[in-house]
């Protein structure tokens, strides 16, 4: 079955259930379902703003959409390494130096040891979470507010120790 299909009839903060991932399709296309659906905000925690997943004309467009569906929208984004980012000219960079209000990037500092997770929190009711972030292994759930909010508590640490690269400096706060 089509990864797209088979999240067709899901809806953030209704569908109960964990799924397990196991593709890159797969995460894609929950990725897709969880930009798509968010109202309010998007936290991405990724090592690299994995250009296979995060640079694909229909994530960029799934939040792009996001971030003008509500005034109020947001999307944050932390980044362990951002040289692949800057060098290959991420379909992302490019989104967020258009909608700098609505989309911000920073890094995490050198000093912390190596963060090799994955992440994206949809509205406080959805996530997706990859342990090792160099493979597509994980778990998406659409309706686990409490989970959520320990993954909230676990990137709002991370975001207040986050720093903004040079290069992203135009794109951040």
């Amino acid at each position: 079955m089509e990864a797209e299909q088979f999240f067709k009839n899901f809806i953030l903060g209704v569908t109960e259930g964990e799924i397990v991932l196991e593709t890159r399709a797969m995460n894609i296309a929950a990725i897709h379902k969880l930009a798509s659906s968010a109202v309010n905000y998007l936290k991405i925690i990724s090592r690299s703003l994995d250009s296979q997943v995060y640079n694909r004309v229909e994530i960029v467009d799934a939040i792009s959409e996001f971030a003008r569906r509500n005034r109020h929208s947001s999307v944050e984004i932390l980044v362990y390494d951002c040289t692949d980012i800057i060098k290959n000219s991420h379909r992302l960079i490019h989104l967020a130096e258009k909608a700098s209000s609505k989309i911000n990037i920073r890094k995490l500092p050198g000093h912390l040891p190596p963060f090799n997770e994955s992440l994206v929190i949809a509205d406080n009711k959805g996530y997706l979470h990859n342990p090792q972030s160099d493979r597509y292994e994980g778990i998406v759930s659409f309706n686990d507010p409490t989970r959520c909010l320990e993954l909230n508590k676990t990137f709002t640490d991370m975001w207040n120790l986050g720093e903004i690269e040079p290069y992203l400096r135009t794109v951040s706060r």
